[in-house]
């Protein structure tokens, strides 16, 4: 019997000396963060204070370095404060941007956004954040806007309001052309709160800094004649507020591939809180939400194929 307890001793110590030489979190990570939170053990979590390197330069590059740093399934840690942030690319990223609640980890535009590039050069549709591919959920933090325009030149149709705040899909012209993968993108307790600007240079007259402030669907600013891929993945807005945008967010080019849905959302002063269109046989799921003071329609769904 002392044998027997002797040998069990002998091979716990060794299962703890073998699990101390390895954390399982990558370096940079906090893994005191990730078991106090709740998330897995053996995930990575990167955290990203406001300005971490002090340089008072904003924090586009100290997130996109953790971005690139990020092995799969690693968690990006906002903490409590303000971030100021510029344009964002996101290219097949897997893992999740969380903050520390929507009242506390505020992300606002650093600069204002150049969109002739983005529209000229490439095609795009003028964003602040363009998200393509992967396997994303951003929670617990608030986009903020402020008032005024958020583009440093004129759009051709929507003069000086910006098309999206945040762009999404599955494939873009630089990303996934040829073998369009579907992708998961999950918003979960999160604020979209735009702002307001000059009539007269917006949009319409309507006084919206933002036209869609969540967009859902293919990125073209013109989409090709033909070849059109339409949107593949799941697509979850779940328990999120959007404020003072054009519309409060949009499914667009959701093909038979897609499943988008939106449940425990609110919107709130929008023009349209929801606009829905140019949809082939995807399945598009809005339960348990609140359309407040929208100015003409709060959930628009219409049959346009918009040239698709």
């Amino acid at each position: 019997m002392k044998k027997l307890i002797l040998l069990f001793f002998a091979a716990l110590c060794i299962i703890i000396a073998s699990c101390s030489k390895d954390s399982g979190f990558a370096p940079g990570s906090d893994p005191t963060l990730a078991f106090s939170k709740g998330y897995p053990a053996h995930v990575p979590v990167i955290v990203v204070p406001p300005d971490k390197d002090g340089d008072n330069d904003g924090d586009t590059d100290d997130l996109m370095a953790a971005f690139s740093a990020a092995e799969p399934g690693t968690v990006i840690k906002l903490t409590e404060g303000d971030y100021h942030v510029g344009t964002i690319e996101l290219y097949g990223f897997n893992g999740k941007l969380t903050g520390a609640g929507r009242e506390k980890t505020i992300i606002y535009p650093a600069e204002l956004i150049a969109i002739k590039p983005q529209v000229e050069d490439r095609n795009l549709l003028p964003f602040w954040w363009l998200i393509i591919g992967g396997d994303v959920t951003i929670s617990d933090l608030t986009f903020k806007t402020g008032d005024g325009s958020l583009i440093s030149d004129i759009d051709e149709v929507y003069n000086k309001t910006l098309a999206s705040l945040i762009a999404v899909n599955n494939y873009s012209e630089e990303y996934d052309k040829d073998d369009p993968q579907p992708m998961n993108f999950n918003m979960l307790n999160v604020n979209i709160i735009c702002g307001k600007m000059e009539p007269a240079d917006s949009y319409l007259e309507m006084g919206y800094n933002v036209l869609m402030p969540l967009w859902i669907g293919m990125v073209y600013w013109w989409p090709p004649l033909e070849g059109i891929e339409l949107t593949k993945g799941n697509y979850n807005i779940i328990n999120c507020y959007f404020e003072s945008g054009f519309d409060g967010f949009e499914f667009f080019s959701m093909g038979e591939e897609a499943v988008a849905t939106a449940d425990k959302v609110k919107t709130n002063g929008c023009a349209y809180g929801t606009y829905c269109t140019a949809n082939f046989n995807s399945r598009i799921n809005i339960t348990n939400s609140i359309f407040m003071n929208s100015v003409w329609f709060d959930v628009f769904m219409e049959d346009n194929d918009w040239g698709l």
